[in-house]
């Protein structure tokens, strides 16, 4: 008999829904199941992906706050609204053209994926990439939500969602993050000294702060610190770095990491925004963050909710920025504090507990593919 097959849909606005997709293709090939991944919006609609992606990256530095109004807005309207409903359509004849094809016995949403229902009889699973739910993530065509916390699941609950649809699971992340291989082998490979401190800030598209130029020399002198700045596909930024910082032998400046678990696994923190994947990514590492001016929106959201969890440190200026990161490097107690508080939030396992439970429901046939009516109106109306 032919190998399950699994439909695993993302999108590319950021690197996380991504790397969640491969984590789950990872979980699920170890269980004999074959997966196939479409980023559905670039596939049916590539010119509004590409001004979608452009819109994405530039929110962060020159209009943040209309992202997080644009955000706050469409978390607040009825599923019934028009705008919602036109992009309740976007993408449904592609993803209808994909499941004739492929036939898949499962959906896997890691985006809130708009063209939902195309075909009854194909169960629907989502897999939340951050650590708050915006109401588009809801629909009540999904037959289980995989969710990174107890708190998590609760919301869901409350906007209607039954307690059977959900499971908490962590946001999927790499197997490589929780199997590092040796420090020695790490340091030797990215040039950094076994005797120093490493910091890690990830720029990437968003760049960094106009601040750091100001506070960096302070932190960057410090005699126990290496910085690593990893500038992801950010050719500009990565060779301003590298004018700037080419006498400096404490410091490192990478383009795009592949593996960037081996740079987490030998960092004492990580500089970083607030992207739900990258901070499951940290907590799997056991590394703490320092989350610099997160963007309104999710987040902001993710990042007040780690930091009241005691496992992230939020900075909304450069002043901050050098406080947290040289308290950070010094203070022993405050370190063991927040490696206590990421123990009590991480699910290392977490691609592994997804494809566990879908090969466990496919095997089993209880998933139908007709979802379970919903508890409230939010749900029932989408």
């Amino acid at each position: 008999m032919a190998n399950r097959k699994v439909l695993l849909l993302y999108a590319g606005y950021g690197d996380g829904h991504l790397q969640v997709s491969r984590a789950l293709r990872e979980g699920l090939r170890d269980r004999g199941i074959d997966s196939v991944l479409v980023d559905l919006i670039a596939l049916s609609h590539p010119c509004l992906d590409a001004f979608c992606r452009r819109f994405y990256r530039s929110s962060y530095t020159w209009f943040p706050h209309v992202y997080g109004w644009m955000y706050g807005a469409t978390n607040r309207l009825s599923p019934e609204h028009a705008l919602l409903n036109r992009l309740n359509s976007l993408g449904r004849s592609a993803l209808r053209a994909l499941v004739d094809r492929e036939k898949p016995d499962l959906i896997v949403n890691t985006f809130p994926m708009p063209a939902l229902p195309v075909n009854a009889g194909i169960p629907v699973c989502t897999v939340l990439t951050d650590f708050t739910a915006h109401s588009r993530w809801l629909s009540k065509q999904a037959d289980v939500y995989y969710v990174a916390t107890e708190d998590l699941a609760k919301e869901l609950h409350s906007k209607g969602v039954p307690a059977e649809r959900t499971r908490v699971s962590g946001i999927p992340t790499l197997e490589r993050f929780r199997r590092p291989v040796g420090c020695d082998r790490i340091h030797a490979r990215f040039g950094l000294s076994a005797r120093k401190k490493t910091l890690l800030v990830m720029a990437g598209a968003a760049g960094i702060p106009a601040e750091w130029e100001q506070m960096s020399d302070g932190v960057l002198a410090s005699p126990e610190l290496q910085t690593v700045f990893v500038c992801g596909h950010n050719r500009p930024l990565r060779l301003k770095l590298e004018a700037a910082y080419r006498h400096a032998a404490q410091v490192r400046v990478f383009g795009y990491v592949e593996d960037i678990s081996m740079l987490m696994a030998v960092s004492f923190a990580l500089v970083t925004k607030a992207g739900g994947v990258t901070l499951s990514e940290a907590l799997t590492a056991n590394l703490p963050a320092i989350l610099f001016r997160p963007v309104p929106g999710q987040e902001r959201a993710n990042a007040h909710y780690l930091a009241s969890k005691g496992a992230a440190m939020i900075a909304m200026n450069g002043s901050e920025l050098s406080h947290h990161i040289l308290r950070l490097l010094r203070d022993e107690p405050l370190q063991r504090h927040m490696r206590d508080s990421i123990a009590r939030l991480r699910q290392p396992r977490s691609a592994e507990t997804v494809a566990a439970d879908i090969a466990e429901h496919l095997a089993s046939g209880r998933w139908t593919g007709k979802a379970v009516e919903a508890s409230s109106p939010l749900l029932a109306q989408t």
